[in-house]
């Protein structure tokens, strides 16, 4: 029978001499769009198309450049952050093992300063006294009511510091000690910045001038800041910023004071 043998003799070919095996529909001899043009026209087009594939090969190289710094950055900022938190925790621990002293909470130069965003005031420290146990809470309290509300909380320990800022305003900041959290709470929620004694010495609001308050809550902490200013001008914002920024670092230190 006539026809194409399905089983060809060895080294015999199923196909005919010349003929493309996959030659049919779909299968066509490939066409260079480019064999009309001459040869200096068709080296020419040549050079644009491998330059173009050269940029594109330098395009992926520097995208996938920029994946992998974009990887070892993320991975260095992560690593940064968490350096961050480390020396934050091992700097609660060093307070943990630290008596509770006035430079557990204050800064121990004589003359300091502290910042919130651009705002900055300069200190100098006038006092400071470290004052264990109920009896240096009781030798703060400036009346029966403070005194009854740190015996029924079972206040254990006070420090108490008296500054002076560059703009010549008075400022008393004590921090005291509470057995837990919630005797904290409620010792702040109850007690008025003027039911401690002015460590800076003088009335707490002298005639003519201001004065400002602030109590803060931070564990089994409080923070208890006010200040003084005798007449002068812009009284009110100088006074309120005297006491604010320390109040603000001291409550910002209580909270990394773990016991």
């Amino acid at each position: 029978m006539k026809g194409d043998n399905p089983y060809p003799l060895p080294g015999k070919s199923p196909h005919e001499p010349g003929r493309d095996p996959h030659h049919g529909p779909g299968h066509g001899p490939r066409h260079d769009p480019y064999a009309a043009l001459p040869d200096d026209e068709r080296r020419r087009v040549q050079e644009i198309l491998d330059k173009n594939k050269r940029t594109e090969r330098r395009i992926l190289h520097v995208v996938l450049g920029c994946i992998a710094l974009s990887g070892v950055l993320l991975a260095v900022v992560v690593g940064g952050l968490m350096l961050w938190a480390d020396d934050k925790k091992t700097a609660a621990k060093k307070r943990d093992r630290t008596a509770f002293t006035v430079n557990t909470f204050y800064p121990d130069g004589e003359r300091f300063t502290a910042r919130i965003n651009q705002t900055v005031e300069t200190y100098t420290r006038l006092n400071a006294r470290d004052l264990p146990g109920a009896a240096g809470c009781q030798a703060g309290a400036t009346d029966a009511a403070t005194r009854e509300l740190l015996t029924r909380l079972r206040c254990d320990g006070r420090v108490e510091i008296a500054l002076r800022t560059g703009a010549n305003v008075l400022v008393s900041s004590h921090v005291l000690r509470f057995p837990d959290e919630n005797a904290a709470k409620q010792a702040a929620a109850a007690m008025k910045y003027t039911g401690l004694r002015f460590t800076a010495g003088g009335p707490v609001k002298p005639r003519g001038g201001a004065t400002y308050g602030d109590v803060t809550a931070r564990g089994r902490y409080i923070a208890v800041t006010a200040s003084s200013s005798k007449p002068q001008a812009d009284i009110q914002r100088k006074t309120r910023r005297g006491a604010a920024m320390i109040h603000a670092e001291t409550s910002n230190v209580l909270l990394w004071t773990e016991d």
